[in-house]
């Protein structure tokens, strides 16, 4: 939950992303949370694994920003990431998994002045 709440992600949010009621994330941030299911924990690894991925590509706060700030990128066509993988589910939530991994492998090149450029940017979002 702290690794979301860096993020920049309301408890909706958060519940959404990892398939629970909200209810169910408030016990599990009190360490009562409930047995996760598969679909739950592929969730919950995708979600761990975009974070790392972010955190390697760019420092703390462009990271932590990048899911709630518009990309023009394919596929997002301008909408955030986060409502990418909203409206997309699972399949979209793997799709920014791999981008993002492709990133980390050098597949789209990135060079250090993207970075920097990319670290510098403020995030304005209303929720």
């Amino acid at each position: 939950m702290r690794m979301l709440e860096h993020m920049g992600l309301n408890r909706e949010q958060q519940a959404w992303l990892l398939g629970l009621s909200a209810r169910s994330l408030q016990r599990a941030g009190a360490g009562n949370g409930p047995e996760l299911t598969q679909d739950q924990l592929t969730r919950l690894s995708l979600v761990v694994g975009i974070y790392k991925a972010l955190h390697i590509l760019y420092d703390d706060a462009a990271a932590d920003g990048w899911l709630r700030r518009a990309n023009r990128r394919h596929p997002f066509a301008g909408q955030t990431p986060l409502d990418y993988m909203s409206r997309g589910g699972i399949p979209a939530m793997y799709e920014v998994r791999r981008l993002l991994d492709a990133d980390r492998s050098g597949m789209f090149s990135v060079t250090p002045e993207a970075r920097k450029a990319a670290s510098t940017l403020e995030t304005v979002v209303d929720l």
